[in-house]
């Protein structure tokens, strides 16, 4: 049979779906990167589709001396 929906959409509605039962604020769906660590367009235009929002990323980095 045809599906409307990727498994992917669903797997994110069954998280939204859960967060929104136990009161969790926020999802965080990950950076949308590729595995060389550049950014990837169409993971961060797939994820807006979803419903994300953008937002900052801080990384901080401890240096022994």
């Amino acid at each position: 049979n045809y599906r409307t929906f990727s498994p992917a959409v669903m797997l994110t509605k069954g998280l939204y779906d859960y967060c929104y039962k136990n009161k969790i604020q926020i999802l965080d769906l990950g950076v949308s990167l590729d595995s060389d660590g550049n950014y990837k367009p169409s993971l961060a235009r797939f994820k807006q589709n979803l419903g994300a929002e953008t937002s900052e990323k801080n990384i901080f980095k401890v240096s022994y001396t």
